[in-house]
């Protein structure tokens, strides 16, 4: 059975399923995130984990967890830096990142690294390299998997193994459409003198 939280005196605990309490009250917040999760626990102003057994994995020392993926890895920040730990609260992946994304269900994860965007697999190998000035969020792509990237002032298109298309766009609006499209606008590539605006599709 699992445990469940309470609260008294303004502090958290935990209690078994015959009300017996694991955990005396002592985190200044608890709350649960999804089903199966471990529970975030905080205490002066970190965070960790306690197990839905009511065993602590983490005592709090992190700034901020974030959702555990379906890799079992959750995004986790330290002194203004971003790794990753398992379910078992190990550091899974270096405090390496100016910022981290959660991981997909294809096991990739935007990251910055000196302001700039890439993709990591789950061990932490740079799948596309961090040299991008704007990356789409992973969940932002058309149907054939391609995003939107900017380096520079020029935009283009790439998939998940690091191919790029239409190299030499001005501007693109955001993320693609429900049906894979997006607005481009190209002046020097496709107009001369007067933006041109385009939809693509790959």
């Amino acid at each position: 059975m699992n445990a469940r939280m309470f609260r008294a005196n303004g502090k958290f605990g935990f209690v078994d399923e015959n009300g017996h309490i694991v955990i005396e009250p002592r985190f200044d917040d608890a709350h649960l995130h999804y089903r199966g999760d471990p529970y975030h626990v905080h205490l002066n102003n970190k965070v960790g984990l306690v197990s839905q057994k009511g065993r602590i994995v983490v005592e709090p020392q992190f700034d901020s967890i974030g959702e555990f993926c379906c890799n079992g890895l959750s995004r986790v920040s330290l002194n203004e830096k971003w790794g990753y730990i398992d379910r078992q609260g190990k550091v899974a992946i270096n405090f390496d990142f100016d910022s981290a994304d959660d991981f997909n269900e294809n096991g990739l994860a935007k990251v910055q690294v000196n302001g700039k965007y890439g993709l990591i697999n789950t061990l932490a190998q740079f799948v596309i390299k961090p040299e991008y000035d704007y990356f789409s969020d992973l969940a932002h792509k058309n149907v054939d998997g391609w995003r939107l990237v900017r380096k520079g002032d020029k935009w283009s298109c790439i998939n998940s193994e690091g191919r790029e298309q239409t190299t030499g766009l001005d501007h693109c609006y955001g993320s693609f459409y429900r049906d894979g499209w997006t607005e481009c606008s190209a002046a020097p590539l496709f107009g001369v003198g007067r933006p041109f605006a385009r939809k693509f599709r790959r």
